[in-house]
Formats: C-alpha cells, structure tokens, sequence
C-alpha cells in the first residue's frame, strides 16, 4: 500500500512525503546510495517542517513539535 492509501484508510488528514532517488530503475544496481538517499530525504523534510513554522507548533513552544527538546 502507498502512503496515502494508509493514510486515507487511517483518516490522517494531512501528510508530506519526501523520497529520496538511490538509482534509475537499474536492475544491476546495488544499494549503495540507499543511505545518501534517505538521510538527504529526512534533511529535507525536516527543512520543509522548520519553514512550516507555527502551523506545526504546540502552544507554548518555541521549537517545531516534530523535534526532540534540544
């Protein structure tokens, strides 16, 4: 299932989705990328969700909800 058919099934109201390209459909690729891949879509998302600003926010806060405390 894709991640908006869960979340439509799960009744999550809204969702981003940040994917990362390891390679070009290679069928001899290997996986070497996979880890650039994925920490360069998590860097990415969260630079999406600190510009997001209040919206994300819980009262009270400085930092986004999303984050650890610092």
């Amino acid at each position: 299932m894709g991640v908006r058919t869960v979340a439509e099934t799960q009744g999550v109201p809204h969702r981003l989705v940040v994917e990362g390209v390891m390679d070009h459909a290679d069928p001899a690729a290997d996986d070497r990328y996979r880890r650039f891949a994925a920490r360069a879509s998590a860097e990415v998302l969260c630079a999406l969700l600190d510009r997001a600003g209040p919206s994300i926010t819980e009262p009270g806060r400085t930092r986004p909800a999303w984050r650890t405390p610092a």
